[in-house]
């Protein structure tokens, strides 16, 4: 006797159920959004589809993946590796750091009194005892180079932030003021210029007399023209844009358009020109201070370091050679700020 298996009507068939199994509803949890669905896109097999297809679909499958963890992925390491491709600059911003912490708290760096020495290890040589040796004094060098940097970098914001006040205030009447107030302030900017800063410097302090305070003010004085004429540049450049040119039709004040527009866009440039200038204002009172146009002995200032230490250049070296190797390093650090900053404002414009 032969039994028969009957279907009941409206009953799926066993390769009906297998195929409806084989596409499941939820999504490819390899590719995220990407619906299973989607047997082409997910790599499960479909009736009719030969081998070389199947293989096919599942290597497009795979490629989608690695896009979307590679997109997730990439961009996390390259935030935490982006310090990594610039070392420089790290370094200089560290170096920055430290200086302003000598600046203002120099306790923290160097407990010692910069004016007590001890008369029995005059002249000694760099050791762990003395990290900068001593002077001829018995003093040590390390403590007056740390207690010195208040002195120095001071000035040399005080001369920076004078600079950038004026030379922003000169630049931005003369790109918004008219023809004739621009050829009036532009020549005296180009007679500036043609003054070598170090020199009007010391006509500056000559006028005003020694000191950390009118030397920082005649370093500020002879940086005025080239941040001016940044300035200057800088608002003739954002006048001439789309948004400002909108700004205006929409009945906003001349005044308004200035602050909240033209000053905002015009200082990028200005802030990288203020970074240059602050190592160049370091480098600028340390030689007024060594020529003694600076604060008067036993001021542990940079220059006048250097300048105490010239007549031992052969026996002690460390007293001219680490000061003014500090100096170096100070400037070298805000050229690399500069740079960066310049780079950052530049990708913007």
């Amino acid at each position: 006797m032969t039994w028969t298996q009957t279907r009941p009507p409206g009953a799926p068939v066993a390769a009906d159920a297998t195929a409806a199994a084989a596409d499941p509803s939820p999504a490819d949890p390899r590719v995220p959004g990407l619906a299973a669905s989607d047997p082409t896109a997910s790599g499960a097999a479909v009736p009719g589809q030969s081998a070389s297809d199947r293989t096919e679909s599942t290597q497009t499958a795979a490629t989608r993946a690695r896009r979307a963890l590679r997109a997730l992925v990439v961009p996390l390491g390259a935030a935490s590796l982006a310090p990594l491709r610039r070392p420089g600059l790290v370094l200089a911003v560290l170096w920055l750091v430290v200086l302003a912490v000598a600046a203002f708290a120099p306790a923290v760096l160097a407990p010692g009194d910069p004016l007590d020495g001890v008369p029995a290890e005059k002249l000694t040589g760099p050791s762990g005892a003395h990290w900068f040796g001593t002077d001829q004094l018995g003093r040590d060098l390390f403590t007056r180079v740390v207690h010195g940097t208040g002195l120095t970098l001071r000035g040399a914001v005080v001369a920076v932030a004078l600079a950038l006040v004026l030379g922003s205030l000169l630049g931005l009447v003369a790109g918004t003021a008219g023809r004739v107030v621009d050829d009036v302030l532009m020549r005296g900017v180009d007679v500036l210029l043609a003054i070598p800063s170090l020199l009007l410097s010391l006509s500056v302090v000559a006028a005003l007399g020694f000191g950390t305070v009118n030397v920082a003010i005649a370093v500020g004085l002879a940086s005025v023209a080239s941040i001016a004429r940044v300035m200057r540049s800088e608002v003739l450049r954002v006048r001439g844009s789309a948004y400002v040119e909108a700004a205006y039709s929409y009945g906003a004040r001349p005044a308004g358009v200035l602050l909240r527009h033209v000053l905002p866009n015009a200082s990028g440039p200005v802030v990288a020109l203020a970074a240059l200038e602050l190592g160049g204002a370091v480098l600028a009172i340390s030689a007024l201070s060594f020529l003694g146009f600076g604060e008067p002995p036993p001021a542990p200032e940079w220059g006048a370091l250097v300048a105490g230490g010239r007549d031992y250049l052969r026996t002690a070296w460390w007293l001219t050679t680490l000061p003014g190797l500090t100096i170096a390093l100070s400037v070298l650090s805000a050229n690399t700020l500069s740079r960066a900053l310049d780079a950052r404002f530049g990708a913007h414009r």
